[in-house]
């Protein structure tokens, strides 16, 4: 059975900012492994950090060079929460136990492929969704 992917704020933050930066194919890309996540969430490892290993995050490597993007998530029930998308080169998220680890519910369930733009009103605002693909 697949799961529901949810996005936190911090994560529509996060693809906010990077869409404004890539290409249309790169950020599709992204959001299709994202997607991906729905139906096989556990086979991506789980992050380095050890305080937050414990509490069940892992990480999806997106890219290639020095263009990775560690897309941070974990899985709760039925759910895939994504909680942030950052560089790969930035430090490691040690601080992120309150911000992205809080029991609040996520804002937003994304539904089909790509990113839905019911989901990510800027990329219809700054093209950079295609509606018919």
């Amino acid at each position: 059975m697949a799961c529901r992917v949810l996005y936190r704020k911090r994560a529509e933050r996060d693809l906010d900012k990077l869409a404004r930066g890539v290409t249309l194919e790169w950020f599709d890309g992204l959001c299709d492994a994202v997607e991906s996540l729905a139906r096989c969430p556990e086979r991506c490892a789980f992050v380095a950090e050890a305080s937050l290993r414990r509490k069940g995050m892992r990480q999806l490597l997106y890219g290639k060079g020095h263009g990775v993007y560690r897309v941070l998530y974990r899985v709760k029930e039925e759910n895939v929460e994504i909680l942030a998308i950052r560089h790969a080169s930035r430090k490691h998220v040690s601080r992120m136990t309150s911000d992205y680890m809080a029991g609040l519910p996520p804002r937003h369930v994304a539904q089909g492929s790509n990113c839905n733009p019911a989901v990510f009103p800027f990329l219809i605002r700054e093209n950079y969704w295609l509606v018919d693909k």
